[in-house]
């Protein structure tokens, strides 16, 4: 399985962020930054992170998962390029199972939420 995933959206770059937010929204997480690198890079490219108190309470409950954080919060990459609008995200499906034991579970969730999310913007 891939680390990394790529989604072509069906929409305009604007629109496809404001769509990423909306649905992450909708399915209970919260954006908590958007990062707009187009002035910074002179490239169409925003990051959109979120988070879901839940997923995030669950997997720092031990110290010894704290390492974790570093992979936080989720994270959306909106990428304006020659041939359409595009979104990578790291694949939690493949990250869970990397991780194992009670964390895959949680990061399970977190994948089902993201796959509905993207499924907003594909064509």
């Amino acid at each position: 399985m891939e680390l990394v995933k790529c989604v072509e959206s069906c929409y305009g770059f604007e629109e496809t962020v404001e769509r990423i937010k909306d649905a992450s929204e909708r399915r209970g997480w919260k954006v908590v930054n958007v990062l707009d690198l187009r002035e910074n890079l002179g490239k169409d490219i925003v990051i959109v992170e979120i988070c879901k108190e839940e997923f995030a309470r669950k997997v720092l409950e031990s110290e010894e998962m704290y390492w974790i954080s570093a992979m936080m919060p989720c994270r959306f990459g909106i990428c304006r390029q020659k041939n359409g609008v595009f979104v990578y995200e790291v694949n939690m499906e493949t990250f869970a199972q990397m991780i194992g034991g009670e964390v895959k579970e949680v990061l399970s969730k977190v994948a089902e939420d993201e796959i509905e999310i993207l499924k907003e913007i594909q064509k």
